[in-house]
């Protein structure tokens, strides 16, 4: 019980943090409160979906960057060879 108010302390602080609903969603489990561990577990799932399309979407962006760039490059050096 002790360590359950220590985490949802924790979730005020980090309510993005996907690992600390894991961690509840355990312990709600484990004190037999199936409905609210079912909703922890699917949030913790949720988080991590969207850390997940988030990481891609920041890899995409800089791997456009650097195309661009590339690009720009090969425009610049193939006039200098000229």
């Amino acid at each position: 019980v002790a360590a359950l108010d220590r985490f949802d302390r924790a979730l005020v602080l980090l309510p993005d943090d996907a690992m600390l609903q894991y961690r509840v969603a355990t312990l709600l489990d484990l004190q037999l409160r199936p409905v609210e561990a079912l909703m922890r577990y699917q949030r913790f799932l949720q988080q991590l979906e969207i850390q997940r399309i988030d990481a891609v979407g920041r890899a995409n962006a800089q791997l456009a960057e650097a195309i661009a760039r590339a690009q720009q490059r090969i425009i610049v050096l193939e006039r200098q060879t000229r």
